[in-house]
């Protein structure tokens, strides 16, 4: 680490305190941050350079990133939708099924019914004949 610079968790140097090239002074304005020649101190330089990279390459990731997490919401809010279709038709489908099945039993129970008739109407005949 260099004399009176502190690294920053990003692993650059922390310009809010002195810098490598900075006098003993401890005050932080932009001119403070010069050397004692004038000119801009390399390593702020390079910490701008780099700073300004990273935020492109964070915007770019935010850009990317951002439309797969907007398309992947639009599809879950597409299939949540379809999903919510479905559960519909599938209650109607199963009305109309409880409602065939009732008129089929109600069916089966008139023609058991007329079997029952014709059975004792055939019986009737039988013994009729039989005499």
């Amino acid at each position: 680490m260099s004399r009176g610079g502190g690294k920053c968790a990003g692993g650059g140097y922390n310009v809010a305190q002195r810098h490598c090239c900075s006098s003993s002074s401890s005050s932080s304005s932009p001119q403070q941050l010069l050397p004692p020649t004038g000119r801009p101190c390399i390593h702020i330089a390079q910490v701008a350079a780099g700073c300004s990279e990273r935020g492109r390459v964070i915007d770019k990731l935010r850009e990317r990133f951002g439309l797969l997490f907007s398309s992947i919401c639009s599809m879950c809010q597409n299939l949540e939708g379809a999903q919510w279709e479905a559960a519909g038709k599938l209650g109607q489908a199963e009305q109309r099924l409880k409602a065939e099945s009732a008129r089929a039993v109600a069916a089966e129970q008139a023609l058991q019914e007329k079997d029952r008739r014709l059975q004792g109407t055939l019986e009737c005949l039988d013994s009729l004949q039989v005499r």
